[in-house]
């Protein structure tokens, strides 16, 4: 595995972080770690993260091929953004609604986008 590919699923697993515990410390703690692993991650001294990635996903929810964003993560061969990856996240996390509650909830976000952009188109961008 190339180290770029390791560098994206870095910024996978740190978008997840910020999403779901809020802070490096808080996760840290929910999943038994020293103080500071995170931010060596971040600052590249290490990717420990590589080794613990089926812990990882437990951690945040996800399958191991999320975090790696292998075939499953492309779509028409183009990888995913980090910003991507955790709105697909954030949209899978709402598997558990009711069918009813959930298309409310994705037409809600398709028309909160659509009067952004149709906002941005208004001032020219």
């Amino acid at each position: 595995m190339g180290q770029e590919h390791v560098a994206q699923t870095g910024e996978i697993i740190f978008s997840l972080i910020e999403m779901r515990y809020g802070s490096d410390a808080a996760f840290e703690r929910a999943a038994n770690l020293p103080p500071k692993t995170v931010n060596n991650w971040r600052r590249g001294r290490s990717s420990s993260y590589m080794k613990m990635l089926p812990e990882l996903a437990g951690l945040f929810g996800v399958s191991v091929r999320d975090l790696l964003q292998t075939e499953e993560g492309e779509r028409d061969g183009v990888r995913l953004t980090a910003e991507e990856h955790e709105l697909l996240t954030l949209f899978r996390a709402t598997d558990g609604l009711p069918d009813r509650e959930r298309a409310a909830l994705t037409e809600t976000i398709r028309n909160t986008i659509d009067l952004y952009l149709a906002s941005r188109a208004g001032k020219g961008k």
